[in-house]
Parts: C-alpha cells; sequence; structure tokens
C-alpha cells in the first residue's frame, strides 16, 4: 500500500468512528431521558 491508500483508508476509519461515536451518544442521550422520566 501506499501513503496516498494508508491515507484513504484511515479517513474512513476516522468517519466511521466518529459515525459510531455520534450514534453512541444519541442513544445515551435518549436513555438518560427516559431515565429522568
Amino acid at each position: 500500500m501506499n501513503i496516498e491508500q494508508v491515507a484513504a483508508a484511515g479517513n474512513l476509519l476516522l468517519v466511521f468512528w466518529m459515525k459510531t461515536r455520534a450514534a453512541q451518544g444519541r442513544i445515551f442521550q435518549q436513555n438518560s431521558e427516559y431515565h429522568v422520566v
């Protein structure tokens, strides 16, 4: 693999990680709201 392929793969991983973190944050927010109610 050359540097450009490594960078592209890293970008995909970063985007995927950020999306999963955002999804977990939304789920956690909903759960905490349910607990408050």
